[in-house]
């Protein structure tokens, strides 16, 4: 590991075929940077609007509650 963190790239071999390669992990980059890069795509809505809508459209029917309650009480 002190040899990767000097710069140096270590290929992993499994019976002599690399599989898989270990390097430094450079300099964080800034989110515009990832984005630029392709590396991370912005959101299209804001997460927070997640939180006013109802996720699960209410029916007329029991709440998770009562047929949770209502399953309990027919096991007994």
């Amino acid at each position: 590991m002190e040899r990767i963190k000097r710069g140096e790239i270590l290929v992993v071999t499994e019976f002599g075929k690399p599989i898989a390669r270990i390097s430094p992990m450079g300099e964080p980059r800034s989110l515009e940077e990832a984005v630029a890069v392709g590396d991370v795509t912005p959101a299209k809505e804001d997460w927070r609007d997640l939180l006013t809508n109802d996720l699960v459209p209410q029916g007329d029917g029991e709440s998770a509650s009562e047929t949770l309650q209502r399953l309990r009480q027919d096991e007994r």
